[in-house]
This record gives C-alpha cells, sequence and structure tokens, in this order.
C-alpha cells in the first residue's frame, strides 16, 4: 500500500516545480515569478525651444526679457532634474553676421533666480515624481538676454536642448 506522504518532486528547466503526491490524485505547480517596474518620464513643451531675441537699433535699452516664455509640463514616476544647455555657442543673427555668445543668455524656473547658461547641462530645476497636473511640475522659463550698447541691431535666435533626467 501507498501512502500518502511520500511525494515526488521534479524541478523543470523552465522554473516550474512539479509535486506529485503518490497515491492520492492531487498536483502542484509552483511558479517564480519576477516583477520589473520601469522608469517612465515624459515632458510637453507649450512654446518653442528655438529661442528668439530682436535687439532694436538706437535704443538705451540693454537687456531683453521674455518672461513666460516656454512653459514644460513633467510627468514621471522617478523625481526628475530639468537641464538645459545650448545647442551652439552663440546666438547668431538673422539679419547680420553678429553673433552673442550663448552663455550671456540668463535663464530661470517658475521665477526662481536666474543662471547663465553653459557649454554644458546646467541643472534648471528639480521635482518629485507625479503626472502633468501634480504640484511643482508645470515649469515656466524666463529668459533675459543682456547685450552691450555697440552690439548690431538685429533678431539673435539659439536653440536651446532640454533634458529630463531622472535623480
Amino acid at each position: 500500500m501507498i501512502h500518502a506522504t511520500k511525494y515526488l518532486v521534479y524541478t523543470l528547466s523552465l522554473g516550474f516545480v512539479l509535486i506529485f503526491s503518490i497515491g492520492s490524485l492531487s498536483a502542484q505547480v509552483v511558479k517564480e515569478m519576477e516583477v520589473s517596474i520601469s522608469s517612465q518620464m515624459a515632458m510637453q513643451m507649450v512654446g518653442s525651444s528655438n529661442v528668439s531675441f530682436e535687439i532694436p537699433a538706437n535704443s538705451n535699452k540693454r537687456l531683453i526679457e521674455k518672461e513666460a516664455a516656454v512653459t514644460i509640463k513633467v510627468q514621471t514616476n522617478r523625481n526628475w532634474v530639468l537641464q538645459v544647455n545650448p545647442q551652439t555657442e552663440s546666438l547668431h543673427s538673422l539679419t547680420n553676421k553678429s553673433i552673442i555668445p550663448s552663455t550671456n543668455l540668463r535663464i530661470r524656473a517658475n521665477g526662481e533666480s536666474f543662471m547663465n547658461l553653459q557649454s554644458e547641462d546646467i541643472n534648471l530645476i528639480k521635482g518629485n515624481k507625479g503626472s502633468y497636473q501634480s504640484s511643482g511640475n508645470d515649469i515656466s522659463i524666463d529668459y533675459e538676454l543682456p547685450y552691450d550698447k555697440d552690439q548690431s541691431a538685429g533678431n539673435y535666435q539659439v536653440t536651446l536642448v532640454y533634458t529630463l533626467a531622472a535623480i
């Protein structure tokens, strides 16, 4: 007579364990599972990362300000940092061959202090995970461009690269 307390255990190469009870009509399958949660990061830009500044002729003004020039909305399941850098070393005039160094351009997020652009990424603002509607995930970007009094009048342009990175 075969007793119900004896078991045969077979391990299959697929990660399944089959347990048969000798003398009874039951079987069990045990499966080891692995769960991965991926990082999800997205941002939407309202406005353009292609920024243009018009320097007027015969003006006493030495600063161009652009408030709320761009709005960036962030949605992520990770805490994040928004970084920015210029794609070129200079702002180029569309009307003449004059340039202004990109490092003259100042930028700020959500009314914080202005920072000068650098040739490499600068950390503009940090935030917490959440949806587009979460507090702090809707960022207003302002620009300031100081220029010399002898700067040629014209329209100057620079392309900025915004990067959303997990922290």
